[in-house]
């Protein structure tokens, strides 16, 4: 497509809003399918990571992780709230935004890896769910890696 006939169809529609209010949840979806009439793409980015041994960490705080990483962006939230739409159209894209604690448990980050492991679950069963239907569901996982020292990479070259 010729990049002067691309900008409508290109167009993006960010909407700023706050997970913890559930008016906002509701009337974010409803304000971009009102300007565009459709949605191509919804991108979950919402969360945070959160440190500390489980049993160390307060009542409040594990409740607003699981909230944050994983059901205001799954359960009444935006996933949910969009699916009868991308099943209508046959088309759409689900964009899940998680760490590298979705997919390894790691000392300290046992809280935080219960509520990616929650999206990632989530994501993975969609994803087989709405694949008849044209509805694509991608899990993006960041992973914190340092440089291998010189050591390590003569180690990792001689294994492999």
């Amino acid at each position: 497509m010729p990049r002067a006939s691309c900008f409508r169809a290109c167009e993006s529609f960010p909407v700023r809003l706050d997970l913890t209010i559930a008016a906002e949840r509701e009337a974010a979806p409803r304000a971009v399918l009102a300007a565009f009439g459709h949605v191509d793409v919804l991108v979950n980015n919402a969360g945070y990571g959160l440190l500390g041994a489980v049993e160390e960490v307060e009542e409040d705080e594990i409740r607003r992780q699981l909230e944050t990483n994983f059901l205001w962006t799954a359960g009444p939230g935006l996933i949910r709230t969009l699916l009868p739409h991308f099943r209508a159209r046959g088309a759409g894209h689900i964009l899940n935004i998680s760490s590298e604690p979705g997919f390894v448990g790691r000392p300290g980050l046992g809280i935080d890896a219960a509520s990616k492991f929650g999206l990632e679950g989530l994501s993975e069963s969609l994803a087989q769910e709405l694949d008849p239907l044209g509805v694509r569901v991608t899990i993006v996982e960041s992973r914190v890696r340092s440089a291998p020292t010189g050591s390590e990479r003569r180690s990792r070259a001689a294994s492999g």
